[in-house]
């Protein structure tokens, strides 16, 4: 067996592994962030009194640097699947190779066609797109509540 294919084999897992604990880590701090400015936001919408503009155009101003963070957050996200995706394909064409496939270096491939092939391959992706999809949902509808009994409370026309 070659020496030099086992190697890149080796140093490619051990890449692919630092870059997954890597993305965890990202989506973690993105998750606290994220906690940390709705936690704010949060706040800021309970502790309204409906009579003045102030709080819901605050929770706006949060809502927006809420979103931008989330925006990220996507961006990222999806940068790492994009490269995860391309890293387990390498490993897997690496896999078919003679040198590796005499040396029985074909976990990859075993996994792939037992595992992930017939079943959802993103599913960490989807999971964090669907929390996502909660942090986005929730920015926007505490200032679009807040404004919404603050216009209800102000307005003689809406009572």
């Amino acid at each position: 067996m070659s020496r030099d294919a086992f190697d890149v084999y080796k140093v490619t897992i051990e890449d692919t592994n630092q870059l997954n604990f890597r993305r965890h880590a990202t989506d973690s701090f993105y998750v606290a962030l994220l906690t940390f400015v709705l936690t704010g936001d949060a706040y800021v919408a309970y502790s309204a009194t409906f009579d003045r503009w102030l709080p819901a155009i605050i929770t706006l101003g949060i809502a927006a640097v809420g979103l931008a963070i989330l925006a990220r957050w996507r961006q990222s996200a999806s940068d790492f699947s994009e490269i995860l995706a391309h890293r387990y394909a390498f490993l897997r064409r690496l896999e078919e190779t003679p040198e590796l496939a005499n040396a029985g270096a074909t976990v990859f491939s075993e996994e792939y066609a037992k595992i992930y092939k017939s079943q959802d391959i993103g599913k960490h992706a989807n999971t964090t797109k669907a929390l996502q999809n909660v942090f986005f949902i929730v920015f926007l509808l505490i200032p679009l509540v807040l404004i919404g009994l603050t216009a209800a409370n102000l307005i003689p026309a809406i009572r």
